[in-house]
């Protein structure tokens, strides 16, 4: 009986014993997570790394094809200043040959002796070529220079091309019916000074911008010409058309979508004379304003 008792006190004991613990996952298992932290240091080293590659490589992709717009842009500048240069130099070698033959032409008055000039004031020349009569016509400031004739056009030209003159003051120029240098050079100071709006602290050279629009009315062979307000596009959001591009589209008479899409690539290669090693895709230009106009 004792021998009975004792082993079910035995067997109760060993009942009432609390279970054991669930056992751990093993080492190696799925469950396992312990990963050595010189491992874990090297793998958040190596994916930073990867990741930082991979946002500089997306930027750097931006950054490239904005300077090989940019280079783009100067290289055409500088192709159109060599033009220009060019044409200047082709002048100043005809100026010679053509005021001796003006001289030849012009006859000659009998002198009647030497004459009296109030002050001491230096005699005026007696002829003048229309050009200069016109030149300094527009440098004192008068709207209807002679020899130069009014033309209107449909398109304007680019005015921030003008030293002083930004995008902001360009849109208050358009917006007051101003298209051309000739407008701009003719225009009166206090008219011009309340277009812009601008504050005592800006200080903003009126006579400068004036001077600036005439010689780039004289570099365009645009004297006289006078912008009739008709509406344009801008046609800067269409890939590879900058401002250099969009003023060569818009000095040749292509200024809206409609135009723009009637063109062909012949002649916007003709008329933008981009670098052989960036051509743009003029297609692609027609083909955008061809959508923009049948959206």
């Amino acid at each position: 009986m004792t021998s009975l008792c004792s082993v079910t006190r035995r067997h109760s004991r060993a009942s009432a014993r609390p279970s054991s613990p669930p056992t751990r996952a093993m080492k190696g298992s799925p469950m396992s997570l312990d990963i050595h932290p010189w491992l874990a240091l090297l793998l958040g080293v190596i994916i930073g790394v990867l990741f930082g590659w991979l946002l500089e490589a997306w930027f750097g992709r931006r950054q490239r094809r904005d300077c090989q717009d940019r280079l783009a842009t100067v290289a055409s500048e500088l192709q159109a200043t060599q033009t220009e240069l060019q044409r200047a130099r082709a002048l100043a070698q005809a100026e010679p040959a053509t005021a001796a033959a003006a001289a030849t032409a012009l006859p000659v008055e009998p002198s009647e002796g030497p004459r009296e000039f109030a002050d001491g004031a230096a005699p005026i020349a007696a002829a003048a070529t229309p050009e200069l009569v016109s030149s300094f016509a527009v440098a004192v400031g008068q709207p209807d220079a002679p020899g130069s004739e009014e033309l209107r056009v449909a398109c304007p030209q680019v005015l921030s091309r003008v030293h002083g003159v930004g995008a902001v003051y360009e849109r208050k120029l358009y917006a007051a019916g101003i298209g051309s240098y000739w407008q701009l050079a003719n225009m009166e100071k206090a008219e011009l000074t309340r277009i812009f709006d601008a504050q005592d602290y800006q200080q903003v050279d009126i006579e400068a911008i004036r001077a600036d629009a005439l010689r780039l009315a004289r570099e365009t062979a645009s004297l006289g010409r006078v912008w009739t307000g008709a509406a344009t596009d801008d046609f800067k959001p269409l890939a590879g058309l900058g401002s250099v591009y969009e003023g060569r589209l818009y000095d040749a008479g292509i200024c809206t979508y409609a135009a723009l899409a009637n063109a062909t690539v012949e002649q916007l290669a003709e008329i933008c004379r981009a670098p052989a090693w960036r051509t743009p895709d003029y297609a692609s230009w027609i083909a955008e304003a061809q959508a923009r106009l049948a959206g």
